[in-house]
């Protein structure tokens, strides 16, 4: 019976100091490394679904004990909860950074896991928000006499066409209403 108590106070010692104290701190986002992401709101001007210009997101941070590994692996939770799987190179003195394309209207929150050898180092959110400032036309920005027509004038300056040819550009004007005769 004395031998099954410590046995039973042994096990106890055991599960209460020695078993956490070697899990501990593993999964600790400083011990690792860190995590961050630029800018934390992306706005995207509106434009139609089949638009493919990209917009960048920068995923960076570093990593503890850089030479002992090579990759940074990322896992990226789009909004509609698709994931994907990414990795980053860690260079020599810890530092890493990949960059996130978002395209096509997007939009909605972006979540980042990191892991390093194996370890959590963080997790970081982004915003893809739409941007609907409208875009202001004036009337400097209309062009009134297209190009074509100011090239055919520079053709008659320099009397590489006749004058009955600038004689239907002009023709042509009227009738579009660009030019008005009162």
């Amino acid at each position: 019976m004395r031998h099954l108590r410590f046995s039973v106070l042994g096990v106890l010692v055991i599960g209460l100091f020695v078993v956490p104290g070697a899990f501990a701190g593993h999964d600790s986002d400083e011990e690792w490394g860190t995590i961050q992401v630029e800018p934390p709101v992306l706005e995207l001007p509106y434009s139609a679904w089949d638009d493919s210009e990209y917009k960048k997101v920068k995923i960076f941070g570093t990593v503890e004990n850089p030479r002992s590994a090579t990759w940074v692996y990322f896992t990226i939770t789009e909004p509609d909860g698709k994931t994907v799987e990414v990795k980053a190179i860690a260079s020599g003195s810890g530092n890493y950074e990949n960059y996130i394309l978002i395209c096509c209207n997007n939009i909605g929150q972006y979540s980042v896991y990191a892991e390093w050898m194996g370890h959590h180092i963080g997790t970081v959110t982004f915003e893809v928000v739409e941007n609907y400032t409208e875009k202001t036309v004036t009337e400097d920005s209309i062009q009134k006499i297209p190009n074509w027509v100011r090239q055919i004038f520079i053709w008659y300056a320099a009397e590489q066409i006749t004058e009955s040819q600038i004689l239907g550009a002009i023709q042509f004007l009227i009738q579009q209403g660009i030019i008005e005769l009162e």
